[in-house]
């Protein structure tokens, strides 16, 4: 791995090496991706949809985010949506609120993780 932002990324838990598999080992692409990721609206439309008790809207967002974590690396972020995801599939509500609360903690920590090496290499 050239990038020293992709290999700082690495040893803070996101997984590079999966995710630059599906970028066709593109660095800069998969770089690109990465630092548009906090401004991506599906987590904000996720948390509209659990405000209005939106459970349609809810299970499309929450795959979306589950897809998309996935393929950027932040397979904790998508391993908390497929849980969620589960659960609002058999309209478990009762155990979203536990998944989404952890959804909400994982999606902040990979957003500030982002946010201070964005600093380190800016």
């Amino acid at each position: 791995m050239n990038s020293e932002y992709l290999s700082h990324l690495q040893n803070e838990g996101i997984a590079v090496h999966i995710a630059l598999d599906r970028f066709m080992n593109n660095e800069s692409f998969y770089e690109k991706y990465i630092r548009m990721f906090p401004e991506d609206k599906t987590f904000p439309l996720l948390q509209e949809a659990y405000q209005r008790n939106d459970w349609d809207n809810a299970k499309i967002y929450t795959h979306s985010l589950k897809g998309l974590s996935a393929s950027l690396g932040f397979l904790s972020l998508s391993s908390i949506a497929e849980k969620l995801l589960s659960c609002l599939k058999k309209e478990d509500v009762s155990h979203y609120e536990i998944y989404y609360k952890q959804l909400v903690n994982n999606y902040h920590q990979v957003l500030n993780l982002l946010h201070e090496v964005d600093k380190k290499f800016s």
